[in-house]
């Protein structure tokens, strides 16, 4: 799961994630990313993001794994602005 919510929203219990996924291969629907800089940030695999949100407590967090790369954040923003119909 990655973070979507700005950090003034994270000072709540809750957080909003997105699913990351490794099915590449069924990733090409409309919404979802496809992370291009997922070596540099530790990935096992090439992985993308699904425009699926969840609201999850943040205790229920064990561990940061890293961040997304600077490269793939516009397109994140895009696939974002698309789920929720902002342009």
């Amino acid at each position: 799961m990655i973070v979507v919510s700005v950090p003034k929203h994270n000072k709540a219990e809750d957080l909003l994630v997105a699913l990351i996924t490794s099915e590449v291969s069924k990733a090409r629907r409309r919404g979802e990313y496809v992370l291009r800089r997922w070596r540099e940030v530790r990935l096992r695999e090439e992985s993308a993001i699904r425009p699926r949100l969840y609201q999850i407590i943040k205790r229920d967090v064990l561990a940061l794994l890293g961040k997304i790369h600077e490269d793939d954040r516009p397109g994140m923003i895009e696939t974002l602005k698309d789920l929720f119909g902002i342009t």
